[in-house]
């Protein structure tokens, strides 16, 4: 990091300082009072369980240099009169660590800075675009998912101040949360995924075109040569106007449709083994292949083409670019032990992602005696949809006759639901094995589907449930934990 000055400081976030020395520099940012380094800026935020205006003292005695508070009486009781530790203080700290990532954002001086959102996709389309910019730009991405009012911030605290672009993935975490990302940010062009059912519990009025006035958010800072790309096969997508919703820019639409600026074609699952498909610009026709599991990757892969190619690369420079990615961990991930293949897709979930992912699975060759089997997990955020969209994927599931399913989870319980009514509605014979954990057997298919009320039940007998020639989906939204099983059946 940049190191930055308490005036600075002060200024960017529009702070009082309250105690301590307005001289000196910080050359870190932390929210975490464990993790405080000497030389730090301590930013206390209050959250619904904890204050970190408790932790104050703790600070000071890591070596903090400053910290930003909002709690007057608190800070200067743990830090006393007499501190070396510079009090900022401001109204709201949340607000105060945006602008102070706003502010150093601009500072770094970058030539692009582009934004990455959408209900599903939004970490692998940052990972493609930043690969194909770095075909032309020194390119610098926000990392693993931090893409939250809480963890952008920090990522923009880390980044290269010697690259010349950034692509930054920015989620929704509650009804404004985007709006003060596009603040910081400030992008000049900008992906959406994909606009799906993913928090609609943010929305229970508005609902899905709550979640896209949302997301248009990542245009507010938009101008006459601003790019938005968005994969227009999405239904809200589609109908998508920028001018009628007082969008200055360029809207450039990624499909399968005919009239797409990028109009994506035979697209090949190979499983573990990725994907092949192509993209059509300008009436010429590009043939990729790329490594990284996943049909629903020619729509991402290609979204950043899009991009890429706005901004002054050629094809053929871009496709280089995305077939050289590399994507974030436990996103499709394939990791094998004990003749065991593992398709990790851990990190987050949502019906749309689900389907993709089970695609992926039963397109990825079982070896001798194995099976397919998928360990399917609680969705997050659907809101009034949450047993609609889990009951989707067990009909699903049972619709792809994947071997084994296990449904982990409380709501988990309609994914099993789901997969059962599948059945009987086809008309086949349905027999129960056992109650705890509760299991169903297709007669007609020999396929099944388990039921367990947590992970934690699963892990500890993960891995005598799984043999050698088994292929296994491990997904579910990131708070099920779900990396643990995947650790539990990669121990040796």
């Amino acid at each position: 990091m940049k190191t930055l000055t308490i005036r600075e400081i002060t200024e960017a976030v529009n702070g009082r300082i309250i105690a301590g020395p307005s001289d000196s520099c910080v050359n870190g940012v932390s929210t975490d009072s464990r993790t405080v380094k000497e030389g730090d800026l301590f930013v206390a935020l209050i959250g619904a369980r904890s204050d970190a205006h408790d932790y104050l003292s703790q600070v000071a005695a890591a070596g903090a240099k400053a910290v930003i508070v909002s709690d007057e009486e608190k800070t200067l009781s743990a830090l006393g009169a007499d501190t070396k530790v510079t009090a900022v203080l401001v109204e709201d700290t949340l607000q105060a660590l945006l602008d102070l990532g706003g502010y150093y954002l601009r500072n770094l001086g970058y030539r692009h800075v582009f934004g990455v959102t959408g209900s599903v996709g939004k970490t692998s389309t940052k990972d493609f675009l930043g690969s194909v910019l770095s075909q032309k730009f020194r390119t610098v991405c926000s990392t693993k998912n931090h893409n939250s009012v809480y963890g952008l911030p920090l990522c923009i605290f880390e980044l290269d101040p010697e690259a010349e672009a950034a692509v930054l993935e920015m989620g929704i975490t509650d009804r404004d949360s985007m709006s003060k990302l596009a603040d910081m940010v400030r992008p000049e062009a900008a992906v959406i995924s994909n606009i799906g059912i993913s928090h609609l519990e943010y929305f229970p009025e508005e609902k899905r075109e709550g979640i896209l006035k949302a997301k248009l958010s990542v245009t507010r800072y938009f101008d006459e040569n601003s790019v938005l790309a968005v994969y227009s096969n999405n239904d809200i997508l589609h109908e998508l106007n920028l001018e009628e919703r007082g969008i200055k820019g360029r809207l450039l639409k990624v499909g399968t449709e005919p009239e797409c600026d990028f109009m994506i074609s035979g697209v090949k699952d190979k499983g573990s083994d990725g994907i092949e498909f192509s993209l059509t610009y300008e009436q010429k026709t590009y043939n990729i292949k790329l490594g990284i599991p996943g049909a629903h990757n020619a729509v991402n892969g290609s979204l950043a083409i899009a991009i890429g190619v706005s901004y002054g690369l050629t094809m053929e420079e871009a496709v280089k670019g995305l077939e050289n990615a590399v994507i974030t961990e436990h996103r499709l991930d394939v990791k094998e032990t004990r003749g065991i293949k593992i398709i990790d897709d851990s990190y987050n979930a949502a019906p749309d992602s689900m389907f993709s992912a089970m695609n992926t699975l039963m397109a990825t060759p079982i070896g001798e005696d194995g099976r397919h089997v998928a360990i399917l997990g609680d969705i997050g955020e659907l809101g009034s949809e949450r047993e609609a969209g889990h009951r989707a994927v067990g009909e699903y599931a049972f619709s792809k006759e994947i071997g084994t399913v296990l449904a982990v989870g409380k709501d988990s319980k309609y994914i099993f639901d789901g997969w059962m009514d599948a059945a009987l509605a086809e008309g086949h014979r349905i027999k129960k094995v056992n109650e705890v954990p509760l299991i169903l057997v297709d007669d007609d298919t020999g396929c099944a589907v388990e039921y367990f009320d947590s992970a934690e039940m699963v892990i500890g007998g993960v891995r005598d449930h799984i043999k050698a020639g088994d292929v296994v989906l491990v997904k579910a939204s990131h708070f099920m934990g779900f990396d643990r099983i995947v650790a539990r059946l990669m121990e040796e």
